[in-house]
């Protein structure tokens, strides 16, 4: 069993960093390839193999070192409907309301057939254990299609949608070690996954652009990926891991698409259409390099994570005041979707006064 626990983890890391790279000729072929426009940074096309690749080998990862994991067929049920769909609307844009509609029912194979679903929202408020009932299908399915998004709008740099998944399976991990280890095993695998994508899309300094892209294909499926453990680890040990501990353990995605989604509907702007105004794009517009954009956010991400470790482990905050608290990070997240950029032009306003006959940096400029 160990040997195939470890087998699983090779094949999900070298399968990944090897389907992306062999997939790329036929990906050119058939059209699955992310072309340059002015939202996106690449200009060059780049073929979007890496979400096929990683579905295929944490597939087979996880079938070979976690054959046992509880609806594990359900789940890459689910999984190979969204990759599935994901690449035929990476070659040929889909309407967003058929989106959720896939993505709905991808859920649902989660929910129905590996019976992983929101059965409470803990102390939420302070008043009590709000528990569900007939409402703990529909919600559950709801919050996996928003986790579902919150990934793929995140996905706009190099190595950012990866990373972000790596610090939250990395949370995640832990959390699992400490309840529910059957979940410890899948939760590696996939982090193995991700890793050998990062190997080929991660700005590395001897490489200037990433060789191929996840797609929708693959961000779709991280995010389900990670819904199935924030809402399998709370449902399964839910006195250690609350739901909103688990919340905070990907809390940056969600925070970053509720402030935007706010901001959107404030600016008179449908909150489904491609923008400009994630936080990556507010960063870059304030003159934050790529790999430098995509630190800080990384580094927030595990700030996020670690407020729902210490309630996991510690116990530091109670339940409602962590509600609370991540209500006030939406809110931060939202102001700096507002002032990041603003506030970069003027310090560095004043730094090209201070040192008039240096050049000027590059708005965005790669590193």
């Amino acid at each position: 069993m160990e040997n195939n626990a470890l087998l699983g983890l090779v094949l999900a890391l070298v399968g990944t960093t090897a389907l992306a790279l062999l997939l790329r000729g036929p990906a050119r072929r058939v059209g699955l390839v992310d072309h340059p426009s002015v939202r996106k940074t690449h200009c060059t096309p780049t073929p979007l193999t890496g979400g096929i690749a990683l579905f295929l080998a944490a597939s087979a990862g996880l079938l070979l070192a976690a054959p046992e994991t509880p609806g594990l067929i359900p789940v890459l049920a689910g999984g190979a409907l969204l990759v599935g769909f994901g690449a035929f609307d990476d070659i040929r844009e889909i309407d967003y309301r058929l989106r959720f509609l896939v993505q709905a029912a991808a859920a649902a194979c989660l929910v129905l057939g590996a019976d992983v679903r929101v059965e409470s929202l803990g102390n939420l408020l302070g008043f009590g254990e709000i528990q569900l009932g007939l409402l703990s299908v529909p919600f559950s399915i709801f919050a996996i299609v928003g986790l579902i998004n919150a990934i793929n709008m995140l996905d706009g740099l190099d190595g950012l949608a990866g990373g972000v998944t790596i610090v939250s399976l990395a949370a995640l991990l832990l959390a699992a070690a400490a309840a529910v280890p059957v979940l410890v095993m899948p939760a590696l695998v996939l982090a193995a996954a991700v890793l050998g994508f990062l190997l080929v899309n991660y700005r590395f300094p001897w490489r200037k652009r990433a060789p191929v892209f996840m797609g929708d294909a693959g961000s779709t499926f991280l995010g389900y990926c990670l819904a199935w453990f924030v809402i399998a680890l709370p449902q399964q040990a839910p006195d250690t891991v609350t739901p909103i501990a688990a919340l905070w353990l990907v809390g940056l995605p969600v925070a970053d698409t509720l402030a935007t989604i706010w901001r959107r509907k404030r600016q008179g702007l449908c909150a489904f259409d491609a923008g400009h105004n994630h936080i990556h794009h507010l960063l870059q517009r304030a003159g934050f390099g790529i790999n430098a954009t995509v630190l800080l956010i990384l580094c927030a991400s595990a700030a996020f994570a670690l407020i729902g470790l210490d309630h996991i482990f510690l116990d530091s905050l109670p339940e409602p005041y962590l509600s609370y608290l991540f209500v006030a990070a939406i809110a931060v997240v939202y102001k700096l979707l507002q002032h990041v950029a603003p506030l970069r032009r003027l310090l560095r306003g004043r730094v090209a006064e201070d040192a008039p006959n240096q050049p000027p940096i590059e708005q965005g400029a790669e590193e």
